[in-house]
This record gives structure tokens, sequence and C-alpha cells, in this order.
């Protein structure tokens, strides 16, 4: 499994402000991280609808889920739902 973090660095500060707890989260459930600036990944962008900044999506074997949770607690509880199932 693999997380994508589709983010604006430069001018989010939702997108800087998730990025240590995403990132302690991932490590805590040994899980890959990617984060992709969303103006040099249009395909993926395209791809997953991505709408707005910070958007996350794990990614499995069987497809996708998009993790719409912003805090540490709520984003663990659902990495392990839905890893689960992908």
């Amino acid at each position: 499994m693999k997380l994508i973090v589709f983010e604006q660095q430069a001018t989010c500060a939702p997108c800087r402000a998730l990025k240590p707890h995403i990132t302690a989260v991932a490590k805590e459930l040994n899980i890959d991280l990617e984060f992709l600036e969303v103006s040099e990944h249009m395909n993926e962008v395209l791809k997953y609808n991505v709408k707005s900044t910070p958007t996350v999506f794990l990614i499995g074997d069987d497809g996708h889920k998009e993790i719409k949770s912003r805090t540490v607690m709520t984003l663990m509880e659902e990495l392990k739902q839905y890893g689960k199932y992908l």
C-alpha cells in the first residue's frame, strides 16, 4: 500500500501543516508515502480527479480510496479501516 498526498507546498498552508502528521502516521503504519506537487503531476491529478489540496489517497492492489481525515487520530483510524480492503 501507498499514500499519495497531492499538495501545493508553496501556497497551501494546510498542506504544510498536514505533512509532518501524515509522515509520522505513514511511518508508524509502515505505509509508503509520496508527496506530489499538483503543478508538476497533472496526469495523476486528472487520474485521481483531485479538486483541492491537500488531497490524500490510499493506493492498494485493488484500487484507491480518498482519505478525508485531517487529524492524526482520525487519519490513523481511517487508514486502518480502508487498509484492510485495498
